[in-house]
């Protein structure tokens, strides 16, 4: 058994200080996992999403424009598409019907098609996007691949590389996918926010598709924080399904909770942490475990190995020139093919009010996150790669009644009005790149986060 305390202590510590038991009879609280349940339920298709492919044929298509309108006759894109050269194949019927190692190999084949040398542009004119489109798209595509008319404007650059999820000796009975590893998984790392010269740190994610066979892929994603770290050192923070609420004191925070709090409501209720139950209930040949035999961690952890993490050096911060040195090259220097990139650890429970926050026997080390192939840049994935996010709800289900009674996961009703954000913005982002970048570094010196313009006219803290 492996165990750390180390900052995830700290992590936990902040949870364990908000905590209030709950009363699970309450009519009030009983009320809201209905709410939940019932909203959730619309995370279970994507039939309502406009994809913008339905009128798609094969990219290398040369037929005349009678036989192309009659491909599209035959019904959605994703019932017609029957390959790669199809714009909807990664989330197309045929696509999902694969085996787990099929499906790699085209993801594989698209993403280093896709290679580049330098780092994708930030999309500082579309920047607004994030608010004016739904939020429950991010939670209800059942596909490998981002809608055509939803670019990604968070996330935007990154590194991706074929994992393997190998399984540590432990004995706490985790299911499925935790239980069997996989070697089909799709890893992307990436940088959270736009990036500029004042930049307070960086702001960690990682995203792991796993691949399954003749079934949609289930995707886990994890953090540190919505708040950028203060580190330059990509692999320093650990990352979590589970983050810390906005501080509301705090102008910054408080602007980030009015604004983007409001927006991820909708796509989630539950705002600060996603779902990892799917991953005990799915094994890799697509046949699932029923409710009662599934076995889960509370929260999950992915913490760099040890020669990964701390202050870099002079020579690692900048080059001979004294330019800072990006991030992605820093990685690139320092983690090859065959390394671990990560280890994983399961919180196995809750820490209980009167307990110890930074106590660390509920820590075990349950996976190592190997690299399969080089890291690379690729332009497909930064602009088309999509991880599914699953509401943190749906792992309720198959939590102990002792967890449940602890309020971690604020739910905020997006039946409430006050709640949510809505699709409409001020029409005073500038149209132009470089007066949209200068709006944005304005935006972040002046108030620690680029949402302010968001903000009600006179608006003021609490």
């Amino acid at each position: 058994m492996r165990i750390f305390n180390i900052a995830v202590a700290m992590t936990i510590a902040a949870y364990a200080n908000a905590q209030q038991v709950l009363d699970l009879n309450d009519p009030e609280l009983m009320e809201t996992e209905d709410f939940e349940d019932e909203d959730d339920a619309e995370y279970d298709n994507d039939d309502h999403v406009d994809y913008g492919d339905d009128d798609d044929v094969p990219e290398d298509y040369e037929g005349d424009e009678v036989v192309g309108r009659q491909l599209q006759k035959r019904g959605p894109c994703k019932v017609r598409a029957t390959g790669p050269k199809w714009g909807c194949w990664f989330r197309s019927n045929n696509y999902q019907a694969q085996t787990r190692q099929k499906k790699l190999e085209q993801l594989r084949d698209k993403i280093v098609e896709g290679q580049i040398e330098e780092t994708t542009p930030f999309m500082w004119t579309k920047f607004p996007n994030f608010f004016t489109q739904k939020a429950n798209t991010t939670f209800c595509i059942k596909s490998d691949q981002l809608p055509k008319n939803r670019p990604k404007t968070v996330h935007t650059q990154g590194l991706v590389a074929h994992v393997e999820w190998e399984v540590a000796d432990n004995d706490l009975g985790y299911t499925a996918l935790f239980d069997e590893g996989s070697d089909t998984v799709v890893m992307r790392i990436s940088e959270t926010n736009n990036l500029f010269d004042d930049s307070d740190g960086l702001t960690p994610s990682i995203g792991l598709k796993f691949l399954i066979d003749g079934q949609e892929s289930y995707n886990i994603v994890a953090m540190e924080s919505f708040v950028a770290s203060g580190d330059w050192n990509f692999f320093d923070p650990n990352l979590t399904n589970r983050l810390k609420p906005f501080n509301t004191d705090n102008e910054a925070e408080y602007i980030m909770d009015q604004t983007a709090r409001k927006k991820m409501v909708e796509g989630n209720q539950r705002p600060f942490a996603t779902s990892i139950s799917h991953i005990a209930q799915m094994r890799n040949d697509g046949s699932t475990l029923d409710n009662e035999d599934v076995n889960v961690p509370y929260q999950i952890y992915f913490k760099a190995p040890d020669n990964l993490k701390g202050d870099l050096t002079d020579e690692q911060k900048f080059d001979a020139d004294g330019n800072q040195i990006h991030w992605i090259d820093d990685v690139l220097s320092r983690v090859n093919e065959g390394d671990v990139i990560y280890e994983v650890y399961a919180q196995t429970e809750p820490i209980f009010p009167g307990e110890d926050p930074e106590m660390d026997d509920k820590l075990e080390m349950i996976a190592n996150i190997r690299l399969k192939s080089p890291l690379i840049m690729s332009k497909w994935a930064d602009e088309n790669l999509f991880f599914q996010h699953r509401p943190v709800g749906k792992d309720r289900k198959f939590w102990k009644r002792s967890w449940k009674r602890l309020n971690e996961d604020k739910f905020f009703s997006k039946k409430k009005p006050e709640n949510v954000f809505g699709n409409e913005v001020p029409d005073t982002w500038p149209k132009a790149a470089d007066e949209a970048e200068e709006k944005f570094i304005d935006q972040s010196i002046e108030w620690g986060c680029p949402f302010e313009w968001l903000m009600p006219r006179n608006w003021s803290m609490p």
